[in-house]
């Protein structure tokens, strides 16, 4: 699951938010909700570090194919590990992943 999730976050550190939403099979949120998310976050996003990036996932119970609940923490050039999180819900079809685009929040 992380090089998927992993994958995603850096279509938002590039700015190519319409990328990041045709990348999910599902999105809650526009291009234009990405673009001002991160624009009022106020802070540069960085890509994850390759080690040390710790995804929250839960299984999403009995469903017809295994599905996770994930947040996971972007990473700014000025704090690091930051607050604002991507939450999605991964589903396994077949023999990948879907993503679908819950919300970006600060936690």
């Amino acid at each position: 699951m992380e090089p998927v999730v992993r994958s995603l976050a850096n279509l938002l550190v590039q700015g190519d938010y319409p990328g990041a939403v045709r990348y999910c099979a599902k999105s809650w949120l526009t291009a234009a909700d990405l673009d001002e998310i991160i624009r009022d976050f106020g802070r540069r996003l960085v890509a994850p570090p390759n080690v040390g990036w710790k995804l929250d996932a839960v299984s999403v119970g009995e469903t017809e194919r295994p599905a996770w609940s994930i947040n996971a923490p972007l990473w700014t050039l000025e704090d690091g590990e930051s607050d604002l999180t991507l939450s999605l819900t991964m589903v396994r079809k077949d023999d990948r992943w879907e993503i679908e685009l819950d919300d970006l929040h600060v936690l």
